[in-house]
């Protein structure tokens, strides 16, 4: 029998448990080691001391990394190492302790090299860096900042919240605050908070009635509310002393500029606070936005250059199918990847819905990897802990919506899959970006309707062929089955993937050169013909009536007074 298990551990899906540091280590392209041999009989892990490392060269690295598995730094930013050493940094000395003692970090990266020194400047620079995802950008404005605040904290008994991060997800934001709050270890008052849509706006009103936090991380809907709806908010920021813009060029791509525009207008004046602008690309839209935001001196760290503003460099492949082939073609091609003795596969779908089904879809399937998904409609909590599960597995499949396109550094993603469009080229291209990374091998593939051929004219310029589908009998079958278990299993996924397809595709009726009439019909047909439904999913007078659908014929309406799950 083996020892009782410690109480922070984790399963493989090998069934076999490992503290978390280990599971990150052996999974993560630490050691050559082969997880078939613990399901074949093994009981624990291999003597770290017997283990081979893959790269020698990243070994002492990866082994601090071993040590803070809890931390966003993962192999990515590790092969962005530079030369520069944190201890070599005039830093606070509670925050070169815990660089020490809880990161266990060394060198720096390239984005912390070169911007935190400009940050500290004693003329309190604001700075504007541009850093691709995955390259240590968050302790790059974690640590200047919060130096500043301890350099010149807020009068005794001021309650006042001196750093504010803006980020544009959910898990973006609450893996930032998890680092503020390592880094806070050794200091007192060391509070970290979190305001985030899809959350209790009571619970969160409640904690700012508490005590005020150091690091308030917050997505800019959400921290709109709180301004001006929870007493004691604006007053607590009206001391701010520095704001912080993490992944910048998403948080414009996700609609928030009006958010924003008035989260700034209700901050103390930029010449009053250090403003930290950290952005993979740097866009016409943002470069509007620092005039307002940043001071007219601000300086300029470039970590990217002119060249790709993102991973164009993967193998990139598209395949155009009609709607009958769309879920087969993806079977066919991920149950040839899962054959990979290490594989990691992300698949991307236009809605959350859409997502939610295919993962319910594909775990009946029984691929014989495990099958995670993430998307809006996931609480917060369940979206932290799928993040966190597919981040330290060895291999998984990944259905989700653009919750996980940026911002979310995933190691060792052998290949990308997006089914249907992306919303724009840079989406494609930020979605193509989890693969490939720090060195490693990966590709990714545009699945599209032939209807949504329209848009491949976005990415004409990229390196990207076209591939014909693979064989489908084996697929078919396997689909087909499929879809009838989920049907015993889970019916309501039908009727929420067929209305979220109608109000994807709604909103491009115009690419797409069809009627609501057309599009109806299209709907219909796809859910009972393809998607084995016996009859057309009903909807609700609101649906209806919000999608510009009333009277258009093939369109069923729920009884008045049946509740639809929605």
């Amino acid at each position: 029998m083996p020892p009782p298990a410690p109480p922070d551990m984790r399963t493989a899906p090998d069934g076999q448990r490992y503290t978390k540091a280990d599971f990150f280590a052996y999974f993560a392209g630490y050691t050559e080691w082969d997880a078939a041999a613990a399901s074949s009989g093994g009981t624990t892990p291999p003597n770290p001391e017997s283990t081979k490392p893959v790269n020698a060269a990243f070994s002492s690295e990866v082994g601090r990394e071993r040590q803070h598995a809890n931390t966003r730094t993962s192999s990515t930013t590790l092969a962005h190492l530079s030369d520069g050493t944190f201890d070599a940094m005039a830093l606070h000395p509670l925050l070169q302790r815990a660089i020490k003692d809880v990161f266990h970090f060394e060198r720096m990266t390239l984005v912390q090299q070169l911007a935190i020194p400009i940050c500290l400047d004693v003329a309190d620079k604001d700075v504007v860096a541009k850093a691709r995802t995955g390259t240590g950008k968050t302790l790059g404005f974690l640590l200047p900042a919060l130096h500043r605040v301890l350099r010149r904290p807020p009068s005794p008994g001021a309650i006042c919240c001196p750093v504010l991060v803006l980020s544009p997800t959910r898990e973006l934001a609450t893996q930032t605050a998890e680092e503020a709050k390592d880094l806070l270890t050794f200091v007192s008052p060391n509070k970290v908070m979190t305001v985030l849509g899809g959350t209790s706006m009571g619970k969160e009103a409640a904690s700012f009635q508490q005590a005020p936090p150091v690091v308030l991380v917050a997505t800019p809907g959400r921290l709109d509310d709180h301004l001006n709806n929870t007493t004691g908010v604006r007053e607590m920021l009206s001391a701010l002393s520095v704001l912080v813009m993490d992944e910048a060029d998403q948080l414009l791509d996700r609609g928030f500029r009006p958010s924003i525009v008035k989260i700034l207008a209700m901050l103390p004046p930029p010449d009053t606070r250090q403003t930290l602008l950290f952005s993979a690309t740097f866009p016409s839209e943002l470069q509007e936005l620092t005039k307002s935001a940043l001071r007219a001196s601000y300086e300029m760290v470039d970590c990217v250059g002119p060249g790709p503003q993102s991973n164009e460099q993967v193998d990139q492949q598209v395949t155009i199918c009609t709607v009958d082939d769309l879920h087969c073609i993806a079977a066919a091609i991920l149950r040839e990847h899962v054959k990979q003795p290490q594989h990691k596969v992300m698949v991307f779908l236009p809605t959350a819905r859409e997502a939610g089904f295919c993962a319910a879809l594909f775990r009946q399937m029984d691929l014989g990897t495990p099958v995670f998904e993430i998307h809006s409609k996931k609480s917060q909590p369940q979206r932290s802990s799928t993040s966190e599960q597919f981040r330290l597995c060895p291999s998984g499949i990944l259905f989700s919506s653009d919750v996980s396109a940026r911002g979310m550094d995933y190691p060792d993603v052998t290949f990308v899959l997006q089914m249907g469009n992306p919303p724009d080229r840079a989406q494609y291209l930020h979605r193509l970006g989890r693969t490939a990374r720090a060195g490693r091998e990966g590709a990714g593939l545009l699945l599209l309707c032939d209807y949504e051929s329209y848009w491949l004219p976005n990415i004409g310029d990229l390196p990207v062929t076209q591939v014909p589908s693979p064989p489908l009998d084996e697929a078919r079958a396997l689909t087909r089955a499929a879809l009838l278990k989920l049907h015993q299993a889970e019916p309501s996924v039908f009727m929420m993937a067929y209305r979220a397809w109608l109000g994807a595709n709604k909103g491009r009726l115009k690419e797409l050169g069809w009627t609501t009439t057309e599009l109806v019909r299209r709907a219909n047909d796809m859910v009972t013909r393809v998607l084995l439904c016996p009859e057309v999913p009903p909807l609700d007078e609101k649906t209806i009536m919000s999608m510009g659908l009333r009277k258009t014929p093939g369109i069923v309406a729920a009884p008045p007074g049946v509740k639809l799950q929605q």
